[in-house]
């Protein structure tokens, strides 16, 4: 189990991050189908200096799928996402700081568990994790002009690294919720209902959550 303990105290962190990403869309007025996907690095001390040595990298792959329209033009889409991070210490570093490993759990990862909640835990608390791959595939479905529904399943694996046995122990939601858009939010407001159908003996579930749907 990570030692969080190593890290009390002040630590003097020196980092050096950068992502690159790539957005693709079928028609710049009125898009369709949408793809977006990204890679992300952090590097931290080594030649930089500072306390703390450590390496991460996440990628992540959006895709929005268009699949028709109602009578008044209001569109149904598929939407695939993916992500897969792994970190690593390094030098006189044990392991990566609990600040800055991989959580999973919640909006965004997998629904159906608690913020942070679905993976390795200390004392009942969440401890993260230097390896973790997640998705979900979502169908959305106009009920009103503001008002879409949705329908999805999310999957995703947290490992206290990628070596060790708890690296692929699987979590798997189902669920369904509402998209409301509200054009002050910059992004439709979500409400989902998500209920584990796999999970671990130490997640914590959390059935409904409040939440800006991504948008890409």
């Amino acid at each position: 189990m990570p030692g969080v303990f190593l890290f009390e105290g002040d630590n003097d962190v020196r980092t050096l991050t950068g992502a690159i990403s790539l957005r693709q869309v079928d028609n710049a007025a009125r898009p369709g189908n949408k793809s977006s996907t990204s890679l992300r690095f952090e590097y931290a001390g080594g030649f930089l200096g500072g306390d703390i040595d450590f390496v991460k990298l996440q990628a992540d792959h959006d895709h929005r799928w268009f699949v028709g329209e109602d009578d008044e033009g209001r569109r149904r889409y598929v939407t695939a996402f993916g992500s897969i991070g792994v970190a690593d210490a390094f030098g006189d570093t044990p392991e990566v700081p609990p600040f800055s490993r991989f959580y999973l759990g919640g909006r965004g990862t997998v629904r159906g568990f608690g913020s942070r909640d679905a993976g390795p835990h200390s004392n009942y608390r969440p401890m993260g994790g230097e390896f973790t791959m997640y998705g979900t595939v979502e169908y959305q479905h106009p009920l009103m002009d503001i008002i879409d529904a949705v329908a999805f399943v999310d999957a995703g694996t947290l490992g206290t690294s990628l070596h060790d046995d708890d690296a692929f122990l699987p979590r798997v939601s189902i669920g369904a919720g509402l998209r409301i858009t509200i054009p002050q939010l910059g992004a439709p407001f979500a409400i989902d209902f998500a209920y584990p159908i796999v999970k671990q003996d130490e997640d914590r579930t959390l059935f409904v959550s409040f939440s800006l749907a991504r948008d890409f």
